[in-house]
């Protein structure tokens, strides 16, 4: 399993914080609610 950091940056944003407000404006989900 990957942190919500490693997905982040993986994805090519430069922080997971940014990642995390762009994931919940798509799904309306926090992240860390959205994996298992």
């Amino acid at each position: 399993n990957q942190s919500i950091t490693q997905i982040a940056m993986s994805l090519g944003f430069s922080s997971s914080g940014y990642f995390a407000t762009v994931f919940k404006r798509f799904t309306s989900q926090n992240p860390h609610d959205f994996l298992p």
